[in-house]
């Protein structure tokens, strides 16, 4: 009996346990959230109840999908999904549940509008919040028998000009091969306590542009030029093509935005807004580009340069071969989502479903020979309080200390990048003096050559004194020797100069050199050995040069900023020349970028306070002169003025001619355009085209006509 009460005790409990364990089951097993998943944003020709599905949520964390069908849904609420609009619809799924969903469905709409919308969203966003934006991508390439190579992107920055107290403003730019950094761009603000840092990191293939370095180099903060932004009311906003145009009109390519329009109308289409404004998509269709890559083949020289580069990964194939098998099959959704204000809350790029994960948006499959893409990891802005903070674990405050700030060492590379010009032999019929050291100091910035025509041998000639560009930081005598020679056949003894560079020495240092250099002209022992005409100098300059040669005989004419400039000189000019020249830096310093007031902060040393043009009484006088409207532009002598089409800073040229209206000042404009019938052959006209290829038939019109200029205005004298 006791035996058989055990044995009963035992199946008692066993049962409870086994209840026990399926009460258990049952509660870690209970569904405790239920959602509809669904893409959505989209025109309602793009929405499919097929990709649509109900998510059931378990305690224990685990989900389960159920794909919603055409039976779960009414009539009426299939029919809403034929149209645009914010709809809530009833999904009814097993034993007669039923969940609700709201589900936005957006309206065709313009590409104007999609952009139009998005610059102004950003206009109402970016004084209220810190706008954040990150990138992520990568290219691959397999070519047969060779190891595959992989380089990844990754890009976050933070811009803070809200009217919050404290700057935020963040840079990250890194490139990396399995995880090594290759190039690598890492800053943060530091608004409170001394100048902060940027780091740079320069290795692999980027030797081959910049010097290999891994430095952190002192800054300046961005919130200096950042500063704080009011929101605008409505009637300030700009739109899309108003940007644009304000842009390249400061470089003054302006003319090319309806070419940018045909361009955008080309890659984007199927732009849709929804009911109450509160989201705008587009479509990104690269392979409109790629359909369009055939004609590549009959671009003379096109498959040369393929094969080059192609060689250069170790593959053995061609363009053809490249265009044959180029895949673009993804869309791009440009999305862009509003507050109640119009304001950006965010924005991201996804794959016609939703993902922001695309692999192979680009691929290049030539079978058994090469294989290679574009992987997009995420493309997304976000407008928030929040924001990045420098990646510490990547060992940047173990790296070492430049022996300069940020902004000379970009100087350093561009001028190593560009290397110095090479002497040679004087043209024919040109008598050549060299290296004149016109200080006493034995630097190479103290050089002066005078050219001379053979042919007037022994005679006094008017005096050409020649400044060379290179965007004050570059450049030297010898790469504008071919021009100041050619010049020089038309009569004139040519002084081509040497002077002080950015960052081996700043204002006012290199308009004291020019300075010497016109009392080296003005010398009587000088004169009598060069045969110079010391009653008929005249002043030419191109690029920076020619910004240099106006400010000089700005100084030159104006008293109180000879003493600025701690220089003197009872030179005359009976007239200037100046070739794509710069003159101004007001439209710059509108550009909210660092480099635009960088530009202006290079021309003096890295031992003042880095704002020393705004706040420093001793330089503010020379940095309001460097926007040469400032000064005494009312006394110049007659100017000659070239540019043309493709000159990056014709619109310099125009702001000065308009400047020599304003005062009534004699000058020509010569102006070419590329189908100038002087110009046959249809050389590109761009930057300098005339000082760096003299003996083209359109230079050789060009340098002509300023030479005949000058000779207008010479003057005999007793």
């Amino acid at each position: 009996m006791l035996k058989r009460n055990k044995n009963l005790f035992l199946i008692i409990l066993i049962l409870i346990l086994l209840v026990q364990s399926i009460f258990l089951t049952s509660c870690n097993n209970k569904v405790v959230d239920i959602s509809v998943e669904c893409v959505q944003n989209v025109r309602p020709k793009d929405f499919s109840i097929d990709n649509m599905n109900i998510i059931f949520s378990y305690k224990d964390g685990k989900t389960e999908n159920l794909k919603v069908t055409r039976d779960m849904l009414s009539d009426e609420d299939f029919e809403k999904l034929s149209k645009p609009g914010r709809h809530t619809i009833s999904i009814n799924y097993e034993n007669k549940k039923s969940i609700q969903t709201e589900i936005n469905l957006l309206k065709a709409s313009e590409n104007d509008t999609f952009f139009d919308t998005f610059v102004q969203s950003i206009q109402k966003a970016a004084p209220k919040d810190n706008i954040n934006g990150e990138i992520e991508a990568s290219i691959y390439y397999e070519i047969s028998g060779q190891p595959r190579k992989e380089y990844s992107l990754k890009l976050k920055f933070t811009l803070d000009i809200d009217t919050k107290q404290g700057a935020e403003n963040y840079l990250e730019l890194m490139i990396e091969e399995n995880s090594e950094i290759l190039f690598g761009v890492f800053y943060k603000d530091n608004p409170t306590g001394p100048r902060p840092y940027l780091y740079v990191k320069v290795d692999g293939p980027f030797t081959n542009l910049l010097s290999e370095t891994q430095n952190k180099f002192l800054s300046v903060s961005a919130d200096s030029y950042f500063g704080t932004a009011a929101v605008p009311e409505n009637e300030d906003l700009i739109t899309f093509e108003s940007f644009l145009n304000y842009i390249l009109g400061i470089v003054g390519y302006d003319a090319y935005t309806p070419l940018i329009g045909i361009g955008i109308d080309l890659l984007f289409s199927n732009a849709a807004i929804s009911e109450d404004s509160s989201v705008t998509t587009i479509d990104l269709e690269l392979k409109k580009i790629t359909d369009m890559l055939p004609a590549l083949l009959n671009v003379p020289g096109a498959e040369g340069i393929a094969a080059d580069f192609i060689s250069s990964l170790g593959g053995d194939f061609g363009l053809s071969e490249v265009i044959d098998n180029l895949f673009s099959p993804e869309k791009l959704r440009l999305n862009s989502h509003f507050d109640e204000e119009g304001a950006l809350k965010s924005f991201d790029v996804t794959d016609k479903n939703g993902n922001q994960t695309i692999d192979n948006y680009i691929q290049l499959n030539i079978e058994g020979i090469a294989n290679a893409g574009i992987n997009i990891g995420k493309i997304s802005v976000n407008v928030s309080d929040t924001s990045y903070s420098l990646p510490l674990d990547r060992g940047l405050e173990n790296w070492e200390e430049g022996e300069v700030s940020f902004e000379r060492w970009v100087l350093q590379q561009y001028k190593e990048t560009l290397g110095y010009g090479i002497r040679r032999d004087p043209r024919e019929g040109i008598e050549a003096h060299f290296d004149i050291n016109y200080t006493g100091e034995e630097s190479e910035y103290n050089k002066l050559d005078v050219y001379r025509p053979t042919s007037e041998q022994g005679e006094v000639l008017p005096v050409i004194i020649n400044v060379h560009g290179g965007g004050w930081v570059h450049g030297d005598k010898e790469s504008v020797a071919s021009y100041c020679q050619s010049l020089a056949l038309q009569g004139f003894a040519v002084v081509n100069i040497n002077y002080h560079l950015m960052p081996s020495a700043y204002l006012p240092r290199p308009i004291q050199d020019i300075f010497d250099v016109f009392n080296f002209v003005m010398d009587e022992e000088n004169a009598n050995k060069y045969g110079f005409d010391i009653n008929n100098v005249f002043l030419t300059g191109d690029s920076a040069g020619g910004h240099y040669a106006m400010l000089s005989a700005s100084v030159l004419l104006d008293q109180e900023l000879s003493e600025v400039y701690g220089v003197e000189s009872d030179i005359q000019f009976r007239a200037i020349g100046v070739n794509s020249t710069g003159f101004t830096f007001k439209e710059v310093l509108k550009i909210p970028l660092p480099f635009a007031h960088y530009y202006v902060n290079q021309f003096f040393s890295d031992d003042l306070p880095y704002t020393a043009y705004r706040d420093d009484p001793r330089y503010i006088q020379m940095a309001n002169s460097l926007n040469l409207e400032n000064n005494r532009i009312d006394s110049f002598p007659p100017m000659f003025v070239s540019t043309a089409h493709g000159d990056l800073f014709k619109v310099h040229s125009e702001r000065l001619i308009d400047e020599l209206e304003k005062h009534d000042i004699e000058y020509v404009y010569d102006y070419r355009e590329q189908n100038d019938p002087k110009n046959p052959e249809r050389f590109f006209l761009g930057h300098d085209y005339n000082v760096n290829a003299p003996d083209w038939p359109i230079s050789v019109e060009v340098n002509k006509a300023l030479c005949d200029f000058f000779i207008s205005h010479i003057q005999e004298t007793g």
